[in-house]
């Protein structure tokens, strides 16, 4: 391991750092005249985006020997093999004298930074007005270490509230034997960045989620939260896949979620809530007797990132006691000049809702995709790119779109349903939908 290119009058001032968090690959140290400290500290900070690197921080407790202006100095190696470091991110920090009266008075200057040639590795040269240690922190970034964000959601057998568990499932692809033997009784914090610590492990515990061989998995509990706040929403989507129910009689599928808040009130909000894949569950109502209550699972759903005070919606499958029909009545054009005219498309909802209590229907609405709109419609060349432009019409009945879930193109519109009768009958409710597309070009 290059151990010829270093002359035998400097051995007793090189201390080298081998990148191997396994402690027996410490023998393989290029100089072994003193032995490889034990990390005092282990951080890993994992990136929450696609293919982001990791940012590992580890501490040690380092021995200097005392340096002369202009004499040889010591030697701080960091080496590594076949392991996906970024060079250009490697840091060494010195944070001061290490603990203890011989250490006392201790001040170690970095002088420079030199990659040695033929090989893997960073050497600091390190001046110190006496003999003793010091206490350093290498970062560097590294690839490989690649977390993936997953939700199991256990709700409640009313619905009204959930727990609500996060884990982080660490694949190891950076070709390091990762902390197959940790030696800090100070445990090991993991961090997500741009978020807050995630969990800290204390000793006791490292044996059951160590060792991380290469190629390896583990999976890691980053919060449990009980009492989530939970409610269910209905909603349409007649411009989404798999839109209708039964198309011949115009009726449209229904889907219920439940949303989930991310903000303090639902024990949330700390930071955002990364994307990735949720198992939902529910819990049979409780047993008579003393028993575990079951659980029944309702399916997976993929959520994108959830920022703070947004809402999380999980898909549980489709409402069957809320009936949508939608219906294209009109396609209305009033001349403006030459070859440009004002559409008007209405649609009628024929809505019942055969549930015990009054529900909210949301329907959303990609108003460029209306049915009629593009009859005969073409887009000029320079518009190109441009969303189109629309109004709702004055005697449009579905009120204005929610503008914190709208685009420009799409709009979100919440409907009111009052509960059945008490003989079981619904109380249909029709609501019509006009929206206005002002100079439009209009081919001949």
């Amino acid at each position: 391991m290059n151990a010829p290119a270093l002359q035998p009058r400097f051995l007793a001032l090189t201390v080298t750092l081998l990148l191997c968090l396994q402690c027996p690959l410490d023998a393989l140290a290029r100089v072994k005249l003193i032995t490889l400290p034990p990390r005092e500290r282990v951080e890993v900070r994992l990136g929450t985006a696609e293919d982001a690197p990791t940012l590992i921080e580890e501490e040690r407790i380092v021995p200097l020997v005392e340096t002369e202006f202009g004499g040889p100095y010591n030697e701080i190696d960091f080496s590594w093999t076949n392991t996906r470091i970024d060079p250009g991110s490697i840091v060494l920090r010195i944070l001061g004298p290490a603990p203890g009266p011989e250490n006392e008075g201790l001040f170690p200057v970095v002088l420079s930074a030199t990659y040695p040639p033929g090989g893997n590795a960073l050497v600091w040269q390190v001046r110190a007005n006496k003999s003793g240690s010091v206490r350093v922190v290498i970062a560097y970034l590294l690839d490989g270490l690649n977390p993936e964000t997953s939700y199991r959601f256990e709700a409640y057998h009313d619905e009204t509230a959930g727990t609500l568990q996060r884990y982080i499932l660490l694949h190891n692809l950076s070709n390091e034997e990762y902390l197959s033997n940790f030696e800090s009784t100070d445990g090991l914090r993991f961090n997500l960045l741009e978020q807050r610590p995630v969990e800290r492990i204390p000793l006791s515990r490292l044996s059951r989620l160590l060792p991380l061989g290469l190629g390896e998995t583990k999976q890691l509990l980053v919060e449990e939260v009980r009492g989530v706040p939970i409610t269910r929403e209905y909603r349409c989507e007649p411009d989404g896949e798999d839109a209708w129910l039964d198309e011949a009689d115009a009726r449209l599928k229904v889907r219920m979620f439940y949303a989930i808040r991310n903000d303090e009130a639902s024990q949330l909000g700390r930071s955002p809530l990364p994307a990735g894949k949720v198992r939902i569950f529910i819990s049979d109502p409780p047993p008579k007797v003393k028993a575990v209550a079951r659980k029944t699972f309702l399916g997976e759903d993929e959520v994108d990132r959830t920022l703070r005070n947004e809402t999380m919606r999980l898909s549980v499958g489709l409402a069957q006691d809320i009936l949508v029909r939608r219906f294209v009545e009109k396609n209305d054009s009033a001349h403006v000049t030459g070859n440009l005219y004002d559409k008007t498309v209405s649609v009628r909802y024929e809505i019942e809702n055969y549930k015990e209590a009054p529900v909210e229907l949301q329907i959303l609405e990609n108003l460029e995709a209306l049915e009629g709109y593009n009859r005969n419609t073409k887009r000029p060349d320079w518009r190109d790119g441009l969303k189109t432009a629309w109004e709702l019409a004055p005697d449009s009945e579905l009120g204005a779109p929610d503008p914190e879930h709208s685009t420009a193109d799409k709009a979100l519109f919440r409907v009111q349903l009052p509960a059945r009768e008490k003989d079981g009958q619904p109380v249909k409710i029709v609501k019509r939908l006009r929206v206005r597309f002002p100079g439009q070009y209009v081919e001949d």
